[in-house]
């Protein structure tokens, strides 16, 4: 008689537990829980990043307007904005320009200056925007800011011809003023390019600002610089040159610093 042979290694008793006679609804819950809990800790997860704000849409009008300035130029008076061009290398061309050229009622002096003033205020507003976000607000600053710049250019001009009538040096501070003149349009150019890097360009912000800050600072140096030889040409007097462009030019732009270390 034949017996069947039971291999106690490929088993294990166990004690009998009734089975439930149908699936309750918190089994259902907890098997759920279980399987969810699996499948989210396979997924593979990335680190996100915030989207920027979004800005008015007037921003984008500006931007197209600045632009639509520097297109009419160099397309309809292109033989200006190529003088302009070689002006800014060699400022002593500016003489030819000052003498023969209607200079502040050119169109080309008039759409570049208003570029200027659009690009420079806009890129001002949205670099404070970002170094105080809290505080600053685009809608409110923009008109407030853009005034202060364009109450700070008739400031400077009027000084600056007040003083050529004192000193009678007419024909000098109109060559300076050209000067002065010539970096603020190269000056709204660079800041329109770099106001919309800042805007759409996936570029860290502090890096444009600090692009911004670093032009701005050798187009000063530049019109400083330029200011001191054309002085020297007439005046001869080195201290005199240079206690009128620090009361003009390096004072105003202090006290316009302080003011935003104290809003900072």
């Amino acid at each position: 008689m034949a017996t069947n042979s039971i291999d106690s290694t490929n088993f294990s008793l166990r004690p009998y537990v009734e089975a439930k006679p149908y699936y309750e609804a918190s089994d259902w819950i907890n098997d759920i829980a279980i399987h969810a809990e699996q499948y989210y800790a396979s997924i593979p997860y990335y680190q996100g990043s915030l989207p920027k704000e979004s800005l008015p849409d007037w921003i984008f009008l500006l931007l197209i307007l600045g632009t639509s300035m520097i297109a009419y130029v160099i397309s309809v008076h292109r033989k200006r904005s190529n003088m302009l061009a070689k002006t800014f290398i060699n400022w002593k061309l500016s003489k030819q320009i000052i003498r023969y050229e209607k200079v502040y009622s050119h169109p080309v002096n008039i759409a570049l200056n208003i570029n200027f003033i659009i690009s420079v205020s806009l890129f001002a507003v949205l670099a404070l925007k970002l170094l105080n976000p809290d505080k600053f607000n685009i809608q409110n600053h923009f008109p407030q800011v853009l005034g202060l710049l364009l109450l700070y250019g008739l400031f400077k001009i009027t000084s600056h011809k007040f003083m050529a009538w004192i000193f009678q040096l007419q024909e000098l501070i109109e060559e300076y003023i050209f000067q002065l003149n010539l970096i603020n349009k190269y000056t709204g150019v660079f800041f329109l390019i770099l106001t919309a890097l800042l805007i759409y360009s996936p570029l860290n912000e502090s890096i444009i600002l600090t692009i911004g800050a670093s032009i701005f600072v050798i187009l000063s140096v530049l019109q400083l610089s330029r200011g001191v030889m054309i002085g020297i040409q007439k005046v001869k007097n080195l201290f005199f040159i240079i206690l009128y462009l620090c009361t003009l030019e390096i004072l105003p732009w202090l006290v316009v610093g302080k003011w935003i270390h104290n809003q900072l």
